[in-house]
């Protein structure tokens, strides 16, 4: 059981052991994962910052061993808190978690979307550090997370729950947006795609996708002419 802290100044230094932390870590499970979050994450940032880089080690065991998923909705927050933390990602760890994203998206299945909301998190709080390094290497996987949503089989989106596209889409926007290159690429490539998915699909995409890249563009790049399906061509 764990014990219950009241924190009452925030002057206060509160000593706090590795074999304690560790005894929390130990602990998280879905059951107290938000509360367990909250708490370590007050702890190590107000009260035990020298603590940060063990904590943040663990995590990363915890999740890259057992493979516990739930950790990295920890580990995410923990990057947030102190963007200087995510250096301590190399291209190896980035490499692992982006590589594992794509083909959690590539073999989704509902059973399996908690495992994959909680990998979009963590890649989404990396994103937004900042950090050159660490985004140079996750925007080389951008094309491939972009097309893992594509079905091999059929011409259109798999059905991901609307918190995934919504994380997936915000991990590309903030990716590419500020590339002109890239945000002219994508586009084109959004334009494709809408001739290409079934009709059913292509209000889910342009919701989710293209629409809110466009409202986030300073600037479009290319003309968006309608697309007639009885001809199946684009009316200019």
């Amino acid at each position: 059981m764990l014990t219950k802290v009241r924190l009452t100044h925030s002057e206060q230094k509160i000593n706090v052991t590795q074999k304690e932390l560790q005894h929390l870590l130990e602990n998280f499970n879905s059951n107290n994962m938000e509360q367990i979050t909250r708490f370590i994450i007050t702890l190590v940032y107000k009260f035990s910052p020298e603590s940060l880089q063990f904590v943040v080690l663990t995590t990363w065991n915890s999740f890259y061993q057992p493979k516990r998923y739930d950790f990295l909705q920890l580990l995410g927050p923990l990057f947030l808190g102190s963007y200087a933390s995510v250096e301590w990602l190399d291209d190896e760890k980035v490499r692992f978690l982006v590589e594992k994203l794509v083909k959690k998206i590539e073999n989704y299945s509902p059973k399996k979307h908690k495992k994959l909301n909680n990998l979009l998190y963590c890649v989404y709080c990396i994103v937004q550090c900042r950090n050159a390094k660490v985004n140079g290497t996750i925007v080389n996987y951008h094309c491939e997370i972009y097309n893992a949503l594509k079905s091999k089989t059929r011409n259109e989106l798999k059905d991901l729950e609307p918190a995934n596209f919504e994380l997936v889409f915000k991990i590309l926007k903030d990716l590419i947006l500020g590339d002109a290159t890239l945000q002219e690429k994508f586009i084109k490539q959004f334009i494709e795609d809408l001739a290409n998915l079934t009709q059913k699909k292509v209000v889910v995409f342009a919701e989710q996708f293209l629409v809110p890249f466009l409202n986030a563009s300073l600037e479009v790049p290319v003309c968006l002419h309608p697309y007639y399906y009885d001809q199946q061509r684009c009316i200019s």
